[in-house]
């Protein structure tokens, strides 16, 4: 039972929904004025519908590097655990230039939620591990 208990916390910890092998790599994808929350699924799996962008380019299990890029500029954004952010942030959603991404991992998709929302349109990388399809 010991080993049990070190395997879900090292599951836990690692952000992932179970032992399913996961690949690095970085997708881009432009964003919209106003556009807040991105969710990351893998394209078998059905999310009930949102106004929030749909990446299905897999579950995105641990987020290692977000940045903006507008006119050959590039913005990095700071990674934010949703505890901290959320209870040192209580602005209502702003427009402006984006400092901050934080990621919230559920079971079988990942929201990206960043802020302040985009006054602009960007061009977004996100690099980090994504589950591989089933």
């Amino acid at each position: 039972s010991k080993g049990l208990q070190f395997l879900n916390e090292l599951v836990s910890s690692y952000s992932g929904t179970g032992l399913l092998l996961t690949i690095p790599k970085e997708i881009n994808f432009p964003i919209i004025a106003g556009e807040e929350v991105i969710t990351f699924t893998d394209p078998s799996v059905t999310v009930a519908p949102t106004p929030n962008t749909n990446i299905n380019q897999g579950r995105l299990a641990n987020v290692q590097n977000v940045y903006l890029v507008l006119d050959n500029v590039t913005y990095p954004l700071f990674i934010e655990d949703r505890n901290i952010f959320k209870s040192s942030y209580k602005f209502v959603p702003l427009l402006g230039l984006p400092r901050f991404a934080i990621p919230i991992y559920y079971d079988n998709y990942t929201e990206l939620t960043i802020y302040p929302a985009p006054s602009q349109g960007y061009q977004l990388f996100v690099f980090g591990k994504f589950e591989m399809s089933q």
